[in-house]
């Protein structure tokens, strides 16, 4: 895609290569690194991300849906690739055409994927998911023997490989709460030895971007590098990776302003005397949150430009009476000094939330 240099953002490779490089270490050679790479790659760009997690050896790529495997597949990624949401039966096809492996958390689900793996002639890989108390998806595992036996009953069918088992910590980035996050484990494993007592062995794995770093135990076979791969921490954890996404745009206009003048829509700030006004190329079509309106700040020049009035579509108004600048220089919007984790919190939100907002039209540029 053209750079047409209006806002964009721009993605440090290197800052992946290194926070992959320190989960590979975490881990040691012997578990398995899922590739998360849902949502764009967490905004960041697959068509940047994914060829250089291949590249570095990430053992599988996890996605929300269908379309962003099928993405995969046809950037050429041959690597196992799992579904980790919800397919619609009348696309199980695709999956037995493109060997893209696909969560169940219901029998009926895993009994209609079994027709299509026989109409297909081959085994359709699957993997159960298991609820030990993210209540979000997956067999109920606080009935340890009824979700085994169910999941047995999968690995039985024709048409079906179980390829893998997992869980999801919901709480594994918040301090305090360790005692929830090995209870979910201890729920997990014992599906897991039920499995195992009827020589039913799929690759385990339970441990998110947060559970990687709180307990080297909930590795198992294979870990879920997420949000850590993009260089933000993982919630309440100590964060020993390199943000990778820098956003930035242009000044498309500098004005000087008398006292009394009004700014933006809703007139919510006016001039309290005279003051240097720079017009930015960027709104909250771009992902720039508009609750940012009149507190938060950009950096032109390394310098905090406050953010004057409400933030439109397309463009924002900062001040710059302080900071020698002229048309087409410049601004950082987030990252680069601005840090996402704090931005968040000022918003009540999470940085999660931040990066994957950054706008379609906003063009991902590898450093």
């Amino acid at each position: 895609m053209e750079h047409f240099k209006r806002t964009w953002a721009e993605i440090d490779l290197s800052a992946i290569r290194e926070n992959y490089n320190t989960v590979r270490r975490r881990v040691g050679p012997s578990v398995k690194i899922m590739a998360v790479v849902k949502a764009d790659a967490y905004g960041h760009g697959v068509a940047h991300a994914v060829p250089c997690l291949d590249q570095l050896g990430a053992d599988f790529f996890g996605v929300s849906c269908l379309q962003e495997a099928m993405e995969l597949r046809r950037m050429g990624i041959s690597k196992p690739i799992l579904i980790l949401g919800f397919t619609p039966a009348n696309h199980f096809p695709v999956l037995a055409e493109q060997n893209i492996s696909q969560t169940v958390f219901s029998l009926e689900d895993a009994e209609e994927l079994s027709r299509v793996g026989v109409a297909k002639g081959c085994a359709i890989k699957v993997h159960a998911a298991l609820d030990t108390g993210m209540g979000r998806i997956g067999f109920d595992a606080f009935d340890p023997s009824g979700a085994a036996d169910a999941i047995r009953r999968i690995a039985e069918l024709p048409g079906v490989q179980l390829e893998g088992l997992f869980t999801h910590f919901s709480v594994a980035d918040t301090d305090g709460e360790e005692a929830y996050t090995e209870a979910q484990f201890a729920r997990f494993l014992q599906v897991r030895d039920l499995l195992g007592a009827w020589r039913i062995h799929p690759i385990c794995h339970a441990a998110n971007s947060a559970g990687t770093f709180l307990n080297e135990k909930y590795h198992l076979d294979m870990v879920r590098a997420g949000i850590v791969l993009y260089g933000l921490e993982p919630g309440g954890r100590e964060n020993p990776y390199r943000p990778a996404m820098t956003v930035k745009t242009l000044i498309s206009f500098v004005k000087e302003l008398p006292a009394g003048r009004d700014i933006s829509y809703g007139r919510r700030y006016t001039t309290a005397k005279t003051t240097r006004i720079a017009t930015l190329s960027a709104g909250y079509a771009d992902g720039y949150p508009r609750a940012l309106s009149g507190k938060g700040y950009v950096l032109i020049h390394g310098q905090k430009a406050p953010i004057l009035g409400n933030v439109c579509m397309d463009q924002m108004m900062v001040d710059v009476t302080e900071i020698p600048c002229r048309i087409g220089n410049e601004a950082i919007l987030m990252g680069g000094g601005i840090d996402f984790t704090a931005l968040a919190d000022q918003l009540g939100t999470i940085h999660y939330e931040l990066i994957c907002g950054i706008g379609k039209r906003v063009p991902r540029i590898v450093k």
